[in-house]
């Protein structure tokens, strides 16, 4: 697969991308804006982490911009929390849409990522 994360914390796009890159082709970045610069680039991502409280552009705004390109990208939200205000957001989004809690289990990570694959 190829995955695309953003995520401000430069330590989480680190792990993730440690544990990813074996079996995948993984791009991160830890500026939201520039990371839907090069998504403009090159939208073929089977999937994108996205953390929701970032600097400069929120999770649920890159995902917008991004739904615009590409109506039927997925993603993967992982957040240290989720409100019912974000959880309405991801339900009214988009049905491309997983969630993780922070800490990030790499299990259901996997889970996840099989689930968009199958797709």
């Amino acid at each position: 697969m190829k995955i695309l994360i953003v995520d401000d914390i430069e330590d989480i796009t680190e792990v993730l991308n440690l544990y990813l890159c074996d079996k995948h082709q993984v791009v991160t970045f830890n500026d939201p804006l520039k990371a839907l610069g090069h998504y403009r680039n090159d939208p073929e991502f089977d999937v994108i982490l996205v953390d929701m409280l970032m600097p400069n552009l929120r999770g649920d705004q890159l995902m917008e911009k991004i739904h615009e390109i590409n109506p039927s990208q997925c993603f993967i939200v992982i957040s240290g929390f989720f409100n019912s205000e974000v959880a309405e957001f991801l339900t009214e989004f988009s049905d491309y849409v997983f969630k993780l809690s922070k800490p990030i289990d790499f299990g259901e990570l996997d889970m996840s990522l099989d689930s968009i694959a199958v797709d």
